[in-house]
């Protein structure tokens, strides 16, 4: 899962069609990744950078202790899911 920092990117899926479908722009404080870690998958969406960002990764195992410490943080982030 990834934190932007900084910075503006685009989300997009990939249909069958094979063609990119625009989702929507995140901004700083946005999360995303989140459903694929949480879920141990692959992406099911593309992140691409629309300027300089800064991102800041989170292993799954890292959010889990993270959720024992914290855990009205960890249901507010779960509602995301």
């Amino acid at each position: 899962m990834f934190f932007l920092v900084r910075g503006n990117c685009d989300v997009f899926k990939v249909l069958t069609s094979m063609t990119p479908l625009y989702v929507t722009t995140v901004h700083p404080g946005a999360m995303f990744g989140e459903i694929a870690a949480y879920l141990n998958c692959r992406s099911s969406s593309s992140v691409i950078c629309k300027n300089y960002c800064t991102i800041a990764g989170l292993q799954i195992e890292d959010y889990f202790m993270i959720a024992m410490r914290f855990p009205r943080l960890a249901e507010k982030m779960a509602k995301r899911v």
